[in-house]
């Protein structure tokens, strides 16, 4: 029954009955005046979510921006998505990309003599000659397979390489480059062309999304090797006769670019060709900025000036190194030095210090406006045109607070619009007064020794963390890596598994000053130690059944699990360091190692040795397809093969330095080799060759599916993936 009741305590001229509320002037509420709320009188009453209340947003299923309704006073439990629009997803969630439209922006497809491209619009392009395979999770050349015979960075993404330059046109619209390779943001994904062979891309400037330069060196600090020139659809080689390394890289015009590096070196481009000029100087010159045809400048060791006539020097107070400059007219200009708190401003006629108080390091300049200027490095400052303010705490970082900023480029079109760029692959982008981060990446402080991936695709990888001094676990799905947290006071070196919910990890804990075998099981659910774990540290992982599973370590250790239950020692014919394990059957079990190098095979019940060829260098691993198709590798970069009946070696580097540390393959010719300073080798049946890894850090890990897939982990927490 619904009483009409009167009283200023009740607003709404009702008043549930038992609320423990006086709403009409009774002494007490008891419990017996007023019964129900009213739904659709636009007031959220006691029992009710929501009445008449506009949509509300919400996450649709495909993660895109949807809203609820409000209906009988309930929220609709179904988020609703939005209607389908020209942006490269499925945003109804249909598991239709751009339906109703042309095709879907970005993708791909083949046609009569080619491959085309569908355009920001949803509309397809012009039929053209297929393009090289990006890492951008689409099928570039159009053989029907994305990313297909690349490596791609899986963690972190888009590249953990420091971004060592930017360039963006627009806010869709946006270059940079890692070192190893050029990476593009097109308003919705980071994408990155294949690693450069003998290329390395330092620098980057445009005058439109159509007129961008990458100048890049040889792969060493001797000499350049040219620079690349983006026409709006494909990169185009052009030469550049210049006989030392040239880093930096600006203009003013299509047909007015310069180049500048070591020893003073400067060249011009006038739209149709590089022609050197002499700058009378022998200074590093690390950046260029151009106001005019008639006003350039050059920083590095010295501060170098184009009058558009001759170079000249100018002054710079303490004679300190200049790393970037940036201006906005001719007696408006910036200058950064890797010195504390260095910021230099250009008046016309001087230069003279303004300081970024309390800042260690700046490597970065770009502004809007004079009264938006941005200067990036160890800290993140922004100048109003009157005073630098620190905005560091606001950029998010891949690396703990403590470790430190490390901004290597800033770039953007305009106040809304900034990018940042730097260690480690760090991409941060500015719109509307916020900083969020566009690349992402977990444990990039470890150093990932070994990689497990099962047949449904989830990779495990482990090591050691170099912040936290603990053992690292990374677990990663098609897309994204996450840490597995395990609490081993140490690090671990190996990884082996049968299934999600059956992994093994080797390696060592600290205890008592000593380092000590760790031998652990993940079931799905937690982490369990194995009691009676040797003592000697632990170094590699195989098996070939849940029952059968072997591991080595140091003072020729090697334990085995049988039965599927216990653990228990195999006594080895050496005392050597073993390094690896790997097999073929219960029966066929190869063990390596070193001091002295030492290679044996297990028959099931004894031991062979089967390396006779005297002392080499440390044995990293061993593995093979076949008792007759074996390989190992060694501490000098050696690969040597096992016929079934004597060892040859196989490969020899161009340099000592090079170093093993694993091998696997798919098939007799596709066999992969990685090791010491990003080394990525491919057997293809025939001979050995290097091949662009991206990576430039140790490779330590590897791992190779069927079809031709593979994996690689190494330092800095890299993992990357290359589909067959």
């Amino acid at each position: 029954m619904l009483l009409a009741v009167s009283g200023i305590g009740c607003p709404h001229g009702l008043e549930l009955a038992g609320d423990g509320r006086n709403g009409d002037g009774e002494a007490g509420d008891p419990g017996m005046d007023i019964v129900a709320s009213v739904c659709g009188n636009g007031v959220v009453e006691p029992g009710e979510e929501c009445d008449g209340d506009p949509l509300r947003p919400c996450a649709t299923a495909c993660s895109t921006s949807g809203v609820r309704a409000c209906a009988e006073c309930r929220w609709e439990s179904t988020c609703a998505p939005p209607p389908e629009t020209c942006n490269g997803r499925d945003d109804n969630c249909d598991t239709i990309c751009d339906e109703g439209f042309e095709c879907c922006a970005g993708a791909t497809g083949r046609c009569d003599g080619g491959c085309r491209t569908c355009s920001a619009s949803c509309s397809w392009d012009a039929c053209g000659a297929p393009r090289e395979e990006w890492c951008d999770g689409l099928d570039d050349d159009c053989d029907g397979r994305a990313d297909d015979e690349v490596w791609c960075w899986l963690n972190p993404q888009p590249t953990g390489l420091a971004v060592l330059d930017l360039w963006a046109a627009s806010p869709s619209d946006t270059w940079a480059v890692d070192g190893t390779r050029l990476l593009h943001w097109n308003g919705s994904r980071w994408s990155a062309l294949p690693p450069a062979r003998e290329q390395s891309p330092l620098a980057l400037w445009g005058r439109s999304g159509d007129d961008v330069w990458e100048v890049h060196g040889a792969g060493s600090a001797s000499a350049s090797d040219g620079t690349l020139h983006w026409d709006g659809s494909d990169w185009v080689a052009v030469s550049l006769d210049v006989p030392v390394l040239v880093q930096a890289i600006g203009g003013c015009a299509t047909d007015d670019v310069w180049v500048a590096g070591y020893m003073g070196a400067a060249a011009h481009w006038d739209g149709a060709s590089w022609s050197a000029t002499h700058t009378g100087s022998t200074a590093r010159l690390q950046a260029v900025w151009a106001n005019s045809r008639d006003d350039v400048w050059a920083v590095g060791d010295e501060a170098l000036h184009w009058d558009g006539a001759t170079w000249s020097r100018a002054d710079v107070p303490m004679g300190e190194r200049l790393v970037d400059v940036f201006g906005f007219a001719s007696d408006d200009v910036w200058a950064v030095g890797s010195t504390y708190d260095l910021v230099l401003h250009w008046d016309g006629t001087a230069w003279s210090a303004v300081p970024a108080r309390g800042v260690d390091r700046l490597y970065a300049l770009w502004g809007a406006s004079p009264e938006d200027l941005w200067a990036a490095g160890a800290a993140v400052m922004h100048w109003d045109g009157l005073a630098w303010s620190d905005v560091t705490a606001e950029v998010p970082s891949l690396v703990p607070e403590a470790y430190g900023l490390e901004i290597r480029a800033v770039h953007g079109t305009s106040a809304s619009d900034v990018w940042l760029g730097g260690l480690p692959g760090a991409l941060v982008h500015r719109s509307d007064g916020r900083w969020s981060a566009l690349s992402s990446g977990t444990a990039y402080l470890a150093w990932l020794q070994d990689v497990w991936v099962s047949g449904g695709g989830e990779l495990w990888a482990v090591g050691w963390d170099e912040w936290d001094g603990g053992a690292a676990v990374i677990r990663c799905d098609e897309a994204r890596c996450s840490e597995v947290p395990v609490d081993l006071d140490g690090g671990l070196t190996a990884v082996w598994g049968f299934a999600s919910d059956d992994v093994w990890v080797a390696g060592w804990r600290h205890e008592e000053s000593f380092s000590h075998g760790a031998l652990l099981h993940w079931d799905g659910r937690a982490w369990s130690s194995v009691s009676g774990a040797p003592d000697s540290v632990l170094s590699d992982l195989w098996g070939c059944a849940a029952d059968d599973v072997w591991a080595v370590g140091e003072d020729g250790v090697v334990v085995h699990r049988t039965g599927g239950a216990s653990w228990g020692s195999v006594r080895a014919p050496t005392d050597a360091s073993l390094s690896s394990v790997w097999g073929i059957s219960r029966d066929d079990v190869w063990v390596a190692g070193n001091e002295p190098a030492t290679v044996l095979r297990w028959d099931g019940s004894s031991w062979t040795e089967t390396w006779h060829e005297g002392w080499v260098p440390q044995i990293n691993v061993v593995w093979g397809l076949s008792g007759d198709d074996v390989r190992f590798g060694d501490l000098e970069g050696d690969i040597y093969h096992w016929d079934g009946t004597s060892w040859s070696r196989e490969y020899a580097p161009e340099s000592r330095a090079d170093s093993i540390t694993d091998i696997c393959g798919s098939s007799p010719v596709d066999v992969w080799a990685v090791g010491s300073g990003g080394l990525l080798l491919h057997w293809n049946g025939t001979r050995w060759t290097k091949q662009p890894s991206g990576a430039l850090g140790y490779l330590d890990g590897l791992w190779c599916g069927p079809g031709g897939g593979a994996w690689a982990v190494g330092d800095y927490g890299t993992i990357l993936r290359r589909n067959p």
